[in-house]
């Protein structure tokens, strides 16, 4: 029973009750003997008849009516979601997170990172790489299970005026995400050699948003993350999965493209072999 019904039947079947009554009243009275009491009887069943027949019947028009109109408005309602939701899909968008809060409740780091295939690629531009680096244990998951790092972050002399007032960022933001790299991740990786690789590199271009692209076990993702400010409130969240000719697809190749431009400073091989070290000298330039 759809909700006209569920509303229409009910006023129908009381207005079809009391007409009946009405009918009932006026066949009672024939039976009378003439007298105030008969017309008053044959009165009210005329009466109950008449008004409740032209209740149902402008009961039915409003419903109509109503519902009409109502059926109107939901059907362009529905039309435009549907416009909405194809075009997510086709640009790649799978989820929209108003804040990054919402976002790490239900893609914590480290669920992402352990969820990485085998020799699988994980490519991070961001600014001050802080809150990547601070899920130490998810990056050391990752390179156990065989994944391939390549990190990039901003360089010490391109945090101009404009981004420093877009993300609130400075220079000494820097100084210790790279530290934890440094003093923590780096001497595990050296103890432990895992199968995984990682790269650091920085670039020259003051972007306000970054990337996390990932090839996971079940599926490739990218989160790209747009900022407002400082706090984690202030950042939109796109959850996309790239393939030819979406949004994601293309993302991936713009920053694809700043990776290739990064000048390299730290890159580890595959069980610990390091071939570039420089970062005791790039955390001096950012203090």
């Amino acid at each position: 029973m759809n909700i006209k019904q569920k509303i229409v039947e009910p006023t129908v079947l009381l207005s079809l009750l009391m007409i009946a009554i009405g009918v009932i009243f006026i066949l009672v009275s024939h039976s009378m003997n003439d007298g105030l009491f008969k017309r008053l009887i044959e009165s009210f069943g005329i009466l109950f008849s008449s008004v409740f027949f032209v209740s149902i019947l402008y009961e039915v028009f409003l419903a109509e009516k109503h519902f009409s109109q109502f059926d109107s408005l939901m059907i362009t309602q529905f039309k435009q979601m549907d416009n909405i939701q194809s075009s997510c899909i086709r640009s790649g968008i799978q989820e929209i997170f108003e804040t990054r809060n919402k976002f790490e409740t239900t893609y914590p780091l480290i669920s992402l990172l352990s969820s990485v295939k085998p020799n699988g690629r994980i490519l991070v531009i961001a600014r001050s790489m802080f809150h990547f680096f601070n899920k130490a244990d998810a990056i050391k998951k990752a390179l156990e299970k065989g994944g391939h790092l390549e990190i990039a972050c901003i360089s010490h002399n391109q945090i101009d005026k404009t981004l420093s007032e877009i993300c609130f960022l400075k220079p000494s933001d820097m100084k210790t995400p790279l530290e934890v790299l440094n003093d923590d991740l780096l001497n595990w990786i050296m103890k432990e050699k895992p199968k995984g690789t990682l790269e650091l590199r920085v670039y020259k271009q003051p972007l306000p948003d970054s990337i996390f692209y990932a090839e996971l076990e079940n599926r490739n993702i990218i989160i790209w993350d747009m900022t407002f400010g400082r706090d984690l409130s202030q950042k939109r969240v796109f959850v996309l999965e790239p393939s030819e000719g979406n949004l994601g697809k293309d993302l991936l190749k713009r920053y694809e493209t700043i990776w290739n431009f990064g000048e390299v400073q730290l890159k580890f091989k595959s069980n610990g072999d390091i071939e570039i070290n420089s970062l005791s000298e790039l955390i001096k330039k950012y203090e």
